[in-house]
């Protein structure tokens, strides 16, 4: 089982930075966020991919995340019945 992270924003740097240096560390992330567009295209895709553009550009797949709507999505839902979201 991977550790989870999460990350609160999930627009261009929480995906294409913060989200893919998680991944690549080997954390399942779990993307929250209020804009409903933004959660609703996480969840409707298994993977996104990360474009660098320059002289070396590259892409990478970033995928075992989960994204919630931090407005309204409660408790986070986790694979493990050990864990559970509370409030802080």
């Amino acid at each position: 089982m991977s550790p989870v992270a999460v990350h609160f924003g999930a627009g261009n740097i929480g995906r294409g930075f913060v989200g893919l240096i998680l991944h690549r560390a080997g954390y399942e992330v779990v993307f929250a966020d209020v804009v409903d567009p933004l959660i609703d295209g996480l969840n409707s895709t298994p993977s996104y991919t990360v474009k660098a553009v320059g002289l070396d550009a590259s892409e990478e797949v970033v995928d075992h995340y989960r994204a919630i709507n931090s407005r309204s999505d409660w408790p986070v839902p986790t694979s493990s019945p050990r864990r559970s979201a509370r409030p802080c």
